[in-house]
Parts: structure tokens; sequence; C-alpha cells
């Protein structure tokens, strides 16, 4: 239900040192929903310095204390500091700090966490992932995506196009459901060698990618994949 009330977030998107949002419940109550930003953060990750920022937006139970914005970004500078495992894909890294948040902040009723990586010499595109958590409806939602501009130039226009992918995995998920992205990026350009892309045949090639993406990476549930032309 929260999820479909808060606007997509976006990768373009400003945002300030605390968020303030307004949703509408189905019984037409307003009800708050906050978050924090922790942008363009250092950390080394994955055998590298990656640039990170980090959106965090939550509901609190009716009748319930706020959250103070201050005390959830020290939590989560903490969390950063302390996490162990260099090599974990930064979907697990995101899935665990919504986890403890909502065991640390139990007035918590529901969570969305996006973890935003800049491009960088060894992968030069923007990737995401977010995770969805709420208690009352006892979901928790991951999704991962990423951007590639100037991706390959449209055979028919002769223009640049960028590519977006997302997907969410099927649940439950469990560290071998993991994989590097960039194992189902290079399924995509391949795709693209055995099937020239052409604009015009994009509502027939898109469907045929996504099927062959959900049939190689079985922890996917569903995938979207969209082109865009640049002017």
């Amino acid at each position: 239900m929260f999820l479909k009330l808060i606007a997509k977030l976006s990768l373009l998107a400003i945002f300030s040192s605390n968020l303030l949002f307004a949703t509408i419940l189905d019984q037409g109550q307003a009800l708050e929903t906050s978050g924090i930003a922790l942008k363009d953060l250092k950390i080394c990750h994955q055998n590298g310095w990656k640039n990170l920022s980090i959106f965090i937006e939550y509901q609190i139970e009716p009748n319930k204390e706020e959250l103070d914005p201050k005390c959830l970004k020290n939590y989560v500078k903490n969390f950063l500091s302390q996490y162990k495992n260099s090599e974990d894909y930064w979907e697990i890294m995101n899935s665990t700090i919504v986890k403890w948040i909502a065991k640390d902040f139990p007035d918590t009723q529901a969570i969305k966490s996006t973890f935003l990586l800049k491009p960088d010499k060894i992968v030069p595109f923007t990737r995401y992932s977010t995770i969805y958590f709420d208690e009352l409806d006892k979901k928790f939602i991951e999704t991962f995506g990423y951007e590639k501009e100037n991706f390959a130039i449209c055979n028919e226009t002769f223009k640049s196009i960028n590519l977006s992918v997302s997907w969410e995995f099927k649940k439950p998920t469990s560290p071998k459901d993991y994989f590097d992205f960039q194992d189902l990026d290079a399924q995509i350009t391949l795709f693209f060698k055995e099937n020239p892309l052409c604009f015009s045949k994009w509502e027939y090639l898109k469907p045929k990618l996504e099927k062959q993406l959900l049939k190689k990476f079985k922890s996917i549930k569903k995938v979207d994949v969209n082109i865009t032309l640049i002017n």
C-alpha cells in the first residue's frame, strides 16, 4: 500500500538533507512520510572507492513518536563504517540495512531504501538498488537497475540510444540468488548483436529480450528494459 502512494524515485532528482512527503490513505486520512538523504558518500567497497548516495523514506506507525532524522543519519553512517563484507553485492548491503532499521527502530511501519552509485572507472554507468519493506503488508521487495548512456546507435535513425534496465527479485531471496549485473548486461549486448536495434521494431524486441533474460536469470521475478533515442 505504502509503495503505491509514493512517487517513483528519479535518478536525476535533487534531494534535500531531510525529506518530507505527504501520502493519502484509502480512508482519506493524511499521513506523514519522512526521509533522509546522504549524498556523494565515498565508500571503499568491492575493491575500489565508490560514490554512493543513500535515500531512505520511512513511515512511522500512527500515534508513535517521530524518528529523529539526525539519529537515522548517524545510524546509517555507523552501519557503513562497520560493514565487514566488502565483497557483498550492493543489493545485499541495502537489504541488510533495511532489516537493521526495522529491527532497531520498531515504530517504523514501512521503509524504502535506495542506494545510488555513480559511474566509476570500473563500471562507467549509473546503478541503483531499491529495497521496500512494509511491516503491515509483510512485503519485502528488492529491485536493481542501471542506466547506460550512448549504449548503441539506432540502425534507422543513426541516433544514439540510452539503455535503462531494472528487475525485481523473486522471494524469498538467498545470497546465492544474487548475480553480477554485468552478466545480465552482457546478455543484453549479445541480444542486440543477434537482433539489430531498430527503433520501429522495439515493441517486438522488448518482450523477446525480457523473456530471454527471465529464462537465463532464474532468481528474477520480472524485468523491464527500455531504450530512449537521444535527440
